[in-house]
């Protein structure tokens, strides 16, 4: 099949037509690919700013968690010192017979 010289120059034509519109594509596939990745920075950024809010329930484990240690750290510190104002001290609990 062979190409007639009046279908040439209407093929001419249209090709500058065809790589416009291929180009208006392309052009607007990355318009949107970068609006995108602009949205995703955004909310990359939004979401590195933002602290999580803890439920009521955690927060009340964490704050007996920190209150248990402060009672620990407090006994150890008055073992340390050596006194012994605290129930459970074990003054009298052995005693010594001599006969």
């Amino acid at each position: 099949m062979t190409i007639r010289s009046i279908d040439m120059q209407v093929l001419v034509q249209k090709i500058g037509e065809v790589a416009k519109i291929k180009q208006a594509e392309q052009s607007a596939a990355n318009n949107r690919q970068q609006d995108f990745i602009n949205m995703i920075s955004q909310d990359t950024v939004r979401y590195s700013k933002t602290v999580n809010q803890t439920l009521p329930g955690e927060k009340k484990i964490v704050n007996n968690n920190e209150e248990r240690d402060k009672r620990r750290r407090k006994k150890e510190v008055k073992k340390e010192k050596g006194d012994k104002d605290y129930p459970g001290d074990d003054r009298g609990s052995s005693i010594d017979i001599k006969i």
